[in-house]
């Protein structure tokens, strides 16, 4: 019940809304946070766009059950919610890590050609923000797998739902963030 709730609409806003406070105390800039929050939840429109195209059953096992939603089963809005949360914790935790190093400049190097040349032989920066992000990664695959279970264990969704959800809402925000990032990089 919890993650159903969590991991709702309602739920997925309020976190995104909490993690965007966050991200502005750490950037300090209202664009980069709605770019965040926009890399971060774009995919839902690809979720509810496909859903409602679909429209899948949901498995006859959640005929009965008091959690069934009343929308269509594929792909999975609840598995989509927690992939959402998962890129926008990563995002914040992202910034962090170039904030803790000392980056004050609001940009994050992403080509070998910005970076300092200290930073690319391994200086802390570098490590620093490397092993924050893969701490974040892992969390957020966490979530993103502890929610998918728990619809499929609720007999809410057919397998394919979730896993299409826990992949493509993630390749969506990675292909935004390159993007904003390639036009970053072409802007300076």
């Amino acid at each position: 019940m919890v993650l159903a709730f969590m991991f709702s609409t309602l739920g997925c806003i309020s976190i995104l809304v909490v993690l965007a406070v966050i991200d502005f105390r750490i950037v300090g800039s209202i664009r980069a946070v709605i770019g965040d929050v926009i890399i971060a939840a774009l995919p839902f429109a690809y979720v509810t766009g496909i859903k409602w195209l679909v429209e899948r059953p949901r498995p006859v096992t959640a005929a009965d059950s008091a959690l069934l939603p009343g929308d269509p089963s594929f792909p999975s809005g609840h598995t989509a919610a927690a992939a959402i949360v998962a890129v926008m914790i990563v995002l914040t935790v992202r910034n962090a890590a170039y904030r803790k190093s000392g980056n004050t400049s609001g940009t994050v190097p992403e080509y070998a050609d910005q970076v300092p040349s200290a930073e690319r032989r391994g200086s802390d920066t570098s490590s620093i923000v490397r092993t924050y992000e893969h701490c974040a990664a892992v969390v957020g695959v966490g979530i993103v797998i502890m929610v998918a279970c728990s619809r499929l264990l609720l007999g809410l969704h057919f397998p394919t739902d979730v896993v299409t959800s826990a992949i493509v809402c993630p390749l969506i925000s990675y292909m935004l963030w390159r993007l904003r990032e390639d036009m970053r990089i072409a802007k300076a």
